[in-house]
């Protein structure tokens, strides 16, 4: 058992040697690895023990059960127990790892694949609704531009030039309206979603603006402009149609900000905190 705890020790002591990424040889090496352990875990180890547990100051005493668990947290285990029943040879015969460690770069490696093809899928996403709001626009300006033709179902025909002050003029006044109202309305509940980020943890920061990108343009504003719509214009198809799709776009692209202002870094770090993976 002697034995056994001689070697756990002269193990930590390796690993804290990579931790730190430099030698210990010296008193000052030994006030910043005292520093750096404070730093880490928010505990405190002395420069004086741990001149004694390297061996650069003579001692007979051993280090005791609380400093060797403040010693495996700062090299990523739990404590010293998890130390001596964890520790085990790498696989690449390089040295020692714990082998959780491989799980965990496994898991990043896998979250920075995901990352990628989220951001290219977002990608392609907003350039295909570029294209779509394109030939939306296109349509509306046609529609609204030649306002001396009427449409009733499948039949055109032409109808007398209309003066100024008339219902085509009425009609971009009721969208203007219902779009300034809309826009408004987006904006105040992004704004309350935004004025969260710094009440929550970064993980579920991250899942509320997702979850109420979602709400907000789909469950709440796609109703609410079909209605406007059709209070706005109820013998009109076409400008229900062209004004509501229109209108629909620009809004979710308004509420798009909720996802597209946290960063791919903010995005795996949230992942990270959610799933522990930095202790």
């Amino acid at each position: 058992m002697l034995q056994d705890r001689k070697r756990h020790i002269e193990n930590l002591k390796r690993e804290i040697g990579l931790k730190f990424g430099r030698t210990i040889e010296s008193a000052a090496d030994f006030d910043m690895l005292s520093i750096a352990i404070q730093q880490a875990t928010s505990e405190t180890i002395s420069p004086s023990t741990l001149k004694r547990i390297f061996g650069y100051v003579k001692s007979d005493a051993a280090p005791s059960a609380t400093t060797l668990s403040i010693l495996s947290r700062y090299v990523g285990y739990t404590g010293w127990s998890d130390f001596c029943g964890n520790y085990i040879p790498s696989e690449t015969g390089c040295g020692l790892i714990h082998k959780s460690i491989r799980t965990r770069l496994l898991k990043q490696k896998r979250l920075i694949l995901f990352l990628t093809i989220t951001c290219i899928v977002l990608t392609a996403s907003c350039i295909l609704l570029s294209v779509r709001l394109d030939n939306v626009m296109a349509a509306y300006r046609d529609a609204v531009s030649d306002s001396t033709v009427t449409v009733i179902r499948d039949t055109v025909f032409e109808a007398a030039p209309a003066p100024a002050g008339t219902q085509a003029e009425t009609d971009e006044e009721k969208y203007r309206e219902i779009r300034q109202d809309c826009i408004m309305k987006v904006r105040h509940m992004t704004d309350s979603v935004m004025a969260l980020r710094s009440s929550l943890p970064l993980y579920r920061y991250v899942e509320k603006c997702d979850s109420a990108y979602f709400h907000i343009a789909f469950d709440y504003m796609k109703p609410y402009i079909s209605r406007q719509m059709a209070a706005a214009f109820p013998d009109n198809d076409t400008l229900r149609t062209v004004h509501g799709n229109a209108l629909f776009i620009e809004c979710r692209d308004q509420a798009m900000i909720l996802m597209t202002h946290i960063t791919t870094e903010e995005r795996q770090r949230a992942h990270e905190e959610k799933f522990g993976q930095v202790k």
